[in-house]
């Protein structure tokens, strides 16, 4: 400890910038000078990520009592936060309780005061906005309200019939003036002396001048909602932005991001279930928005869009504003995408300008039936000299499904190995990451075979830089037929490495960053345990019991895995891999053998009942047939 104390500021506080928050925070708190000196790095970090957690509100009003601390921010992780639409009359609608009984207008009333958060005092809501005015995200100042009237507006409405929204919303904040002539200083005011979330997260954003990444786990794009902040600091430190729905929040129209995307010289954009459509008021169903950016505005090398439907319009705006892009990912998730969409030619269209930087290229794009035909799918990427990972649906390419090209010899100018780039390192072919888009499994989701083949075969004259092949399948039995078929190919792979992945390893590794980010009631918190702060599970945070009354994480889980739709994909996988065991017992001459058959049966089923008889289960599968 002394030696530790003899060493200068610069030396210890480079030490703490390697250290974890849980162990920076305990070590912070072994003596006055380690305090002092490590927290520029106690404060790098902001996280706030769990639902029904802390709120944002505590951390803006301990940044406003000590200023110096906002600069040491760097990075922050924020829940999806609460805007005015929470306190809409509607959402506290009369239902049945958890105990069989109708709620009655004082549990309307107990769920809407639970809802609230706390509301600041006169001298603290004078603090709060002073600091808003000194960032610029506010000029005129609204008096401080004895009761929110936001408030007092709300909760008479819970013991009428308010037959939709747009009647709340209309006169919330004044009696005389309609919401939507409101001028956008005075709703941040009033919103900030609600407590609503909201105006908190705004401030927040604006008193943080060298953040340099900030992940939104939710997004507070609604009607009721402020919008992003244009604070003095105009983003100039921020390089990184993710913004998501982790907790299957609806949709965000993709305008949300405009601010930060004309002001932030970004370099690396994570988007999850943006949307080019939003809702126009709270009453009125989805219409299309318009993104504006100015074409070359943008500095991103790294765009990645996972579970996102955007119109062409936007998409090529987008891409226009852009001008060193290195690596992409655009996933449609579920949803197929329309007329108003783009199909995967069309992207590949325009992709055009960074044919000679793009390094990185990841597809999925569910299209619209009509789309199926030709025209809408990937002629070839031969054209991009700088691509080295590949990785989409066969689907989305011409000419490359069996039952596409039949029996028939493919044409030259089909040959897939003609159609890749030139200097591709890896290449992965996985079927859609939808299996309820999947049928019964008797049409291949795999690509043909022989243009696999063709690939391995000229991948020395053609494909000189070549490393790593990996096709998924979702069906055990297209995943065996594409393995016996590459065994004979051993000899000629000259250290290329080739994968067929089955079942739940179908779709190869992670590529979004959203891939393994878990629902909030799941993470685990840093909270003071006993003697120490310690990282402690989700199960026994405040937030969690709140939500979940006498739950722990396992019944949560337990609780979504009875949901229809997800026991059916779990059956899928299931099947994947009881079909996978067995084939592999096959090819070891084990079919017959009982144990075996036993863990199989099992593994499926939970409990002892012999398949092995099932007309279902071919284990012999007829080669004779496949020859010809």
């Amino acid at each position: 400890m002394f030696l530790i104390l003899e060493l200068s500021s610069e030396l210890i506080l480079c030490i703490a910038s390697f250290l974890e928050q849980v162990d920076l925070l305990n070590v912070s708190l072994t003596c006055k000078r380690l305090n002092e000196v490590t927290e520029p790095e106690l404060y790098r970090e902001y996280s706030n990520p769990r639902l029904h957690s802390r709120a944002v509100a505590q951390f803006v009003r301990r940044v406003i009592r000590k200023p110096e601390i906002a600069r040491y921010v760097k990075r922050i992780d924020i829940k999806g936060w609460e805007t005015l639409d929470g306190l809409q009359p509607g959402n506290y609608e009369a239902s049945e309780a958890l105990s069989g009984i109708l709620t009655t207008r004082e549990k309307k009333i107990e769920d809407f005061e639970r809802w609230l958060a706390q509301e600041p005092t006169e001298n603290e809501y004078n603090r709060l906005i002073e600091a808003a005015k000194a960032t610029g995200i506010i000029e005129e100042v609204f008096p401080y309200e004895a009761e929110s009237t936001v408030i007092s507006k709300s909760k008479p409405m819970l013991s009428a019939d308010v037959p939709d929204g747009s009647i709340w919303f209309t006169h919330v904040f004044d009696n005389n003036i309609a919401s939507d002539d409101i001028p956008q200083d005075r709703k941040f005011c009033q919103l900030l002396r609600a407590g609503i979330d909201d105006a908190y997260v705004v401030l927040l954003l604006s008193l943080l001048p060298n953040v340099r990444e900030v992940f939104l786990r939710g997004v507070g794009s609604d009607q009721t909602a402020l919008g992003l902040p244009r604070p003095y600091h105009r983003y100039e430190a921020l390089r990184t932005l993710k913004i998501g729905c982790m907790d299957r929040q609806e949709a965000w129209g993709i305008d949300y991001i405009e601010i930060l995307l004309a002001q932030a010289p970004l370099e690396a954009l994570h988007l999850h279930n943006a949307s080019s459509w939003c809702q126009q008021d709270i009453d009125n169903p989805h219409r299309p928005i318009s993104l504006k950016l100015r074409s070359g505005s943008l500095h991103l090398t790294t765009l990645e869009m996972d579970n996102c439907t955007l119109r062409k319009s936007d998409m090529q705006t987008l891409l226009n504003a852009t001008t060193s892009l290195r690596s992409l990912l655009y996933w449609t998730g579920n949803e197929e995408t329309g007329p108003e969409n783009f199909t995967s030619r069309e992207l590949v269209a325009m992709l055009e300008p960074f044919k000679d930087t793009l390094e990185e290229l990841y597809l999925e794009i569910v299209h619209y039936w009509t789309d199926f035909e030709e025209v809408g799918r990937i002629t070839a990427l031969s054209q991009f000299s700088a691509l080295k990972i590949l990785d989409t649906t066969p689907e989305m390419w011409t000419h490359l499904m069996d039952e596409e090209n039949g029996r028939r010899p493919i044409e030259a100018e089909h040959r897939f190995c003609h159609r890749l780039p030139p200097n591709l390192e890896k290449l992965i072919l996985h079927p859609p990451r939808d299996l309820e888009s999947f049928d019964d499994g008797s049409i291949p989701d795999i690509p043909d075979i022989r243009q696999i083949e063709d690939v391995i075969l000229n991948q020395s004259q053609l494909l000189l830089h070549l490393q790593e092949i990996y096709i998924g399948s979702a069906y055990a039995e297209h995943g065996y037929f594409l393995n016996q078929a590459l065994e004979k190919h051993q000899p000629n792979l000259n250290g290329l490495k080739v994968t067929v992945g089955i079942g739940r390893a179908r779709c190869a590794p992670t590529r979004s960053v959203f891939d393994n980010v878990w629902p909030t009631f799941r993470l685990p918190e840093i909270k003071w345990d006993i003697n120490k702060y310690a990282i402690i599970s989700a199960d026994r945070t405040r937030g969690f019991q709140l939500r979940f009354p006498g739950c722990t994480v396992e019944d949560v889980e337990a609780e979504e895995a009875n949901d229809p739709e997800l026991q059916e994909l779990e059956w899928i996988k299931a099947q994947d891999e009881y079909l996978a065991g067995r084939y592999a017992l096959a090819e070891e001459g084990m079919e017959d053998d009982p144990a075996s058959i036993q863990y199989y049966t099992e593994m499926l089923y939970g409990e002892q009942e012999n398949l092995s008889s099932d007309p279902d289960l071919d284990l012999h599968p007829n080669r004779e047939e496949d020859n010809e």
